[in-house]
């Protein structure tokens, strides 16, 4: 979940990570609301070209994006779980990750109430300052 909180705020993109566990557990993460992004992936269609662009924040993306991806792929198989991972650029463009099939990744996520674990950038920044915090105190 570092991962994608690192991706979502150096490349200034919203991501939506949702990970079954072998035991059926939900885990989720979202950069920011999970509802807002889900909804954007369903009525996703190709966007404009954004003029904004910079050639270093597309490089820093391509990497993270690919490392996150390689990431998920590792969690999935070595805990055999089930993840699906949505990304929007800058620019509003989708990219996606499903270790299975996404919709059906998708249509499991729908039918839970709760989630096991649910984390949004703030929780993660939290813990980062925490481990900081402890790292540097005498």
């Amino acid at each position: 979940m570092k991962k994608a909180y690192e991706l979502s705020v150096l490349c200034d993109c919203e991501i939506a990570l949702i990970i079954f566990s072998s035991s059926n557990k939900l885990y989720q993460y979202a950069s920011t609301d999970m509802d807002k992004v889900l909804l954007k992936y369903t009525e996703y269609n190709e966007p404009h070209e954004s003029l904004t662009n910079k050639n270093i924040i597309e490089v820093t993306f391509t990497k993270r994006k690919f490392g996150l991806m390689k990431k998920a792929y590792e969690l999935s198989v070595l805990c055999d779980c089930e993840i699906a991972l949505i990304i929007f650029n800058s620019s509003n463009k989708l990219f996606q990750y499903a270790s299975t099939d996404m919709d059906k990744v998708l249509l499991k996520y729908t039918e839970y109430n709760e989630p096991h674990e649910s984390r949004t950038n703030n929780d993660i920044v939290e813990v980062i300052n925490i481990s900081c915090q402890q790292s540097f105190t005498p």
